[in-house]
């Protein structure tokens, strides 16, 4: 069964439109995002003491917004760095990695 070109072209176009707004909607760049869930894999997340301490001490290392970044994060599912780590890196881990091809 062939696909309609037409129809094949209206998704892709979309897909690419959805994705930019979830790039435009962190509230970080995207690369520091990436960097944040090497920084917690590294520093070793999943031993978790729940709180966000790791995050919040890499936030300012890069001049990005601890008041602005925390909450997006707990709206997210992360309420302490082991979670920062598993539930939004899952979240947001397959549209990170089409940021790069879509910069």
């Amino acid at each position: 069964m062939n696909k309609d070109p037409r129809k094949v072209e209206l998704k892709k176009a979309w897909s690419e439109q959805e994705h930019r707004k979830v790039i435009a909607s962190l509230p970080m760049p995207p690369q520091d995002l990436r960097d944040l869930f090497d920084h917690l894999e590294d520093d070793g997340a999943a031993e978790c003491d729940p709180t966000l301490r790791v995050t919040t001490e890499f936030l300012p290392k890069r001049g990005l917004d601890v008041e602005r970044i925390v909450p997006w994060s707990r709206e997210h599912g992360g309420h302490c760095d082991c979670e920062v780590f598993a539930n939004i890196e899952d979240e947001f881990s397959e549209i990170l990695g089409k940021y790069d091809h879509a910069a």
